[in-house]
């Protein structure tokens, strides 16, 4: 099955419907076997949602934009996603994470099967 790097702000239990509803579909896509990380910003004593066995929770980011790429790059590195989702990025951090996807190596040679997604309230970059 795929290996799919979700990209979220907040997590739940936090009010954001958006986050809630975000989590279900990761949820979801775990029950399917995927494998799924999920890189969030840090927010120090946050409570996070309840754990899954094919779910793993990384929070890098202490904010969001291109300086936390650095930080990021390494971790996506080693994971090698086929699926890089972005859910409710603001317009920078949507631009600078937009490019992650082009330094990551494929993960077969000669093929580049890296999918992005960017889910937002706004419409995505072009």
């Amino acid at each position: 099955m795929a290996k799919i790097a979700f990209f979220i702000e907040r997590l739940p239990p936090d009010a954001d419907p958006i986050s809630g509803f975000a989590y279900d579909l990761i949820r979801s896509l775990a029950e399917q076997s995927h494998e799924i990380r999920i890189y969030s910003t840090y927010v120090e004593g946050a409570p996070l949602p309840p754990r899954h066995p094919r779910i793993e929770i990384l929070r890098p980011f202490q904010s969001w934009g291109w300086l936390e790429i650095p930080r990021v790059l390494p971790l996506l590195m080693e994971f090698r996603p086929d699926v890089f989702h972005l859910i409710q990025p603001g317009t920078e951090t949507r631009r600078a994470m937009s490019i992650l996807p082009a330094w990551l190596p494929s993960r077969t040679s000669g093929e580049d099967s890296l999918r992005t997604c960017c889910s937002s309230r706004t419409t995505p970059p072009t």
